[in-house]
Formats: C-alpha cells, structure tokens, sequence
C-alpha cells in the first residue's frame, strides 16, 4: 500500500509540472514581441564582437542589436563620421573592440565603438597606400594586426 501511494503521488506531481509547464509555455508565446528593424532584403555578414554586441552587415547599412534594441547605422551625406555607403559586405573587429567595415562603393570604414564615429578610408590614387578599389568584399585582421583587402 505504501509503494502505490508513493507512485500516486509522483504522477500527480508530474500532471501538476506537466500543467504548469503548458500554462506556461502558452503565456509566453502570447506575450512575444518582435523589434521590425525594417526589410533586411540580403544580409552579408554577422559577427558578435567581444562587447557582446551582434553586427549585421546588410544592404540597408550596419546593424547592431544589443539583445534588446535594434540600432542602424547608415550613410549620412555630407557627415564624415558617418558609414560611407549603406551596402556591407564584410565586419571585422580588431584586438581594441573596433571595427573594420568594408563596402560595396564606399571603401573601408573603421568604427571606433566608444565615440560612435566612422573614419573613411577611400580611393586615393595621390597616396601610394591608396585602396585599390572601393568594393571591398573582405577584410582579414591577422595576430600582428595587419589588414588585408579583398576588393573586386
């Protein structure tokens, strides 16, 4: 009799978590909301830098997500400090926790994460390290620190 009400009591414990849990489950997905960041049509790189930020490189510009908010980065015309073109094609973070961020027609931009600015790093044929081409398509930083291109 003892064995028979100890089974009794788990079975009852286990439909008492199993209802809990469905209740539970059914009032979370009730409650879900999503941040529409607007139409991300091709997105061509993420990283998670060492911030715990996630960047998304996408055509509509730089998108950071902090795990509550969405924040983009776009081109500003006429302001220097902002992102050169709006199409991302790759994002690296350098040994500081800034990032590199090539572009499809805007060159390299590098992104300093504590003021928020851009520096643009743009055709310069007048300089003899000059890039080569503003389609940058992929950037390596190796452990030296150096910066390798890829462009088109």
């Amino acid at each position: 009799m003892h064995r028979s009400l100890r089974i009794i009591i788990q079975i009852i414990c286990i439909s008492i978590i199993f209802v809990l849990t469905i209740n539970s489950l059914q009032a979370t997905s009730e409650n879900i909301q999503f941040d529409q960041i607007g139409p991300i049509i091709t997105p061509r790189c993420i990283i998670q830098d060492s911030y715990g930020f996630i960047w998304i490189g996408a055509q509509e510009g730089l998108i950071r997500y902090d795990g509550y908010n969405f924040k983009r980065y776009t081109n500003i015309p006429f302001d220097s400090t902002a992102l050169s073109n709006n199409w991302v094609m790759d994002i690296k973070e350098d040994k500081k926790g800034n990032l590199w961020i090539g572009t499809r027609g805007g060159g390299l931009n590098y992104f300093n994460q504590k003021t928020g600015k851009f520096k643009r790093y743009m055709l310069d044929p007048n300089k003899s390290n000059h890039i080569s081409n503003i389609n940058i398509t992929s950037i390596i930083i190796n452990n030296d620190r150096s910066l390798w291109i890829g462009t088109q």
